[in-house]
């Protein structure tokens, strides 16, 4: 059985008797509402045209040059997709990496790295901090398609966590009432003895 969106929302106007309980769950796929792509800029590999390729395509930019920069955003932003080199300007990008685990780790993080820095990218992928690794050369059409696919997890991985939202809840609630019921059982059981 597949569950979609409006399960989701049904599901939360449902839950509680008919209130409108939330559980913290919100809808996936607002109508006209953008998803943001973080693009940070590397030491070796300027990110511009990478940014504005993406900006052109409907997404939601956040274009910054520093390390320390996109993890002030990554406090105040819902940012579905990073973007960025193995080496920033500011701080090496293990350190990067491990603080974005850390400050979001629903975002889905793509590193682009020139086949000279594959030192640099080995260690940073091997420690699982990214999803997918990108060579510093690209075609427009194939980095689009990855960063729709990056999107796609993105959302995924929040519907999934919304779905799981809703089956604890609702497991909670079958457990108080099957003590409820048991409860009620054995009552009824001790008045006709």
């Amino acid at each position: 059985m597949k569950i979609t969106i409006r399960d989701i929302t049904e599901a939360k106007r449902t839950d509680e008797g008919g209130a409108a309980a939330t559980n913290g769950i919100t809808r996936i796929e607002d109508q006209g509402r953008k998803r943001t792509v973080m693009v940070i800029d590397g030491i070796r590999q300027p990110l511009a045209h990478l940014a504005e390729l993406i900006r052109k395509n409907g997404y939601r930019v956040l274009h910054v040059g520093r390390g320390k920069d996109a993890l002030e955003r990554l406090n105040t932003d819902e940012v579905a997709l990073l973007v960025s080199g193995a080496n920033l300007v500011d701080m090496a990008g293990s350190l990067f990496y491990l603080q974005v685990m850390s400050l979001s780790p629903d975002t889905v993080k793509f590193m682009i790295a020139p086949t000279s820095d594959l030192l640099s990218a080995a260690h940073i992928i091997h420690s699982g901090y990214v999803t997918r690794y990108l060579t510093g050369t690209w075609n427009d059409e194939k980095t689009l398609d990855a960063v729709k696919d990056g999107i796609r997890q993105y959302e995924l991985h929040k519907e999934s966590k919304a779905c799981l939202t809703i089956i604890m809840s609702r497991t909670q609630r079958l457990r108080a009432l099957a003590d409820e019921l048991h409860k009620s059982g054995a009552e009824t059981e001790k008045k006709a003895y």
